[in-house]
């Protein structure tokens, strides 16, 4: 239900009295907890959960699952509002899910992407063009393009209710794992396992503007995910050796490295100012760094092992002009985490 962190050495007393937990350690501190749950709620699913995206105005998430089920939660009760059961059958595993930037649209993907109807649940589109798994989705600002990126070694640019489409080897036949705008949706940011690059798109076709390789550290295979600033000014880029690399879209120059994470890192995500980045690892722990000091702001730990089998490879950071939210489909426990962060002065 909740894992209560702060203490600094091990805890060697712990008592009850009403709603509180008080707990005595090793550090020098007693510590008291209030038991109540009032920014966090963990959401019971119908089978185990892969993927998670929450609404642009924060009042649904919606979920994907191992089966092939897409689920569409309200927020802030966690009532179903809709579900798909198994609608991804040629490979169940619905790896990513992806809201338009209005909020009407979502779209899932396995091998295939579909494109949904938010309000009622119906099938809109379905894209197969893709030979492999898709792993990443992304809207453009406007909400009339669909980018996909797929183990295929492709980049796919689909047109939203239309058959038009553009499919591309964006990392010379590599896998690419990520996809993402920029505000306007003149730039596209993709990675691979050994590179990130930055795409102009000039009428939905894209040429390549630079190309990232040099960030320090990163062996063969080590890239699992990066994302593009809202202004494109700064790239994050994470993956199998535990740190988040801040550095500039522009002279390619290192701004930042990030040490915290005690295993892969498999997403991260940029506030809308780009003043922070969210971070989710197989070490159980979502944490959230501050880009004007470079030091990280909080861990949390999630109510699950690390370890194998790993117990998240997806999240979603959101924030509303009302406030911030994060959501864990966590892998071992048939269980969403949902998290208020409350709002940011600087959001």
């Amino acid at each position: 239900m909740r894992v209560l962190q702060g203490h600094e050495a091990g805890v060697i007393g712990i008592a009850a009295f009403e709603n509180k937990i008080f707990s005595a350690s090793k550090d020098g501190t007693v510590m008291r907890w209030n038991t109540n749950l009032p920014y966090q709620q963990a959401v019971d699913l119908p089978s185990t959960a892969a993927s998670v995206a929450i609404a642009p105005d924060g009042n649904s998430v919606a979920v994907g699952l191992t089966d092939g089920t897409l689920c569409l939660y309200a927020l802030p009760t966690s009532q179903l509002l809709w579900e798909k059961c198994k609608e991804h059958t040629k490979q169940l595993h619905i790896k990513r899910v992806a809201f338009s930037p209005d909020g009407t649209l979502l779209a899932s993907a396995s091998s295939t992407a579909k494109l949904w109807r938010v309000k009622n649940g119906n099938l809109l589109q379905t894209f197969n063009d893709h030979t492999d798994k898709i792993n990443a989705l992304a809207f453009s600002p406007d909400g009339h393009t669909l980018a996909t990126a797929s183990f295929d070694g492709q980049i796919g640019l689909f047109t939203v209710g239309t058959q038009q489409k553009y499919l591309y080897q964006a990392h010379d036949g590599n896998d690419v794992n990520a996809v993402s705008f920029n505000a306007s949706g003149t730039q596209l940011l993709s990675t691979s396992d050994y590179d990130v690059r930055l795409w102009n798109l000039n009428n939905n076709l894209p040429t390549l503007s630079k190309q990232y390789t040099e960030v320090k550290d990163f062996e063969a295979k080590d890239l699992i995910w990066s994302a593009l600033s809202q202004d494109a000014q700064q790239i994050a880029s994470v993956g199998r050796d535990q740190a988040v690399y801040i550095y500039s879209a522009n002279d390619k120059s290192s701004q930042f490295r990030l040490a915290g994470h005690e295993s892969t890192i498999y997403r991260v995500i940029f506030s809308p100012n780009g003043g922070q980045v969210a971070t989710a690892s197989a070490d159980a722990t979502i944490r959230l760094w501050d880009l004007h000091s470079g030091s990280q702001l909080f861990s949390l730990r999630l109510p699950t092992n690390s370890g194998k089998p790993v117990p998240l490879k997806d999240f979603d950071f959101r924030c509303t002009p009302q406030e911030c939210g994060i959501a864990v489909p966590l892998l071992n426990r048939r269980k969403l985490m949902l998290y208020e962060l409350g709002k940011f002065k600087n959001e």
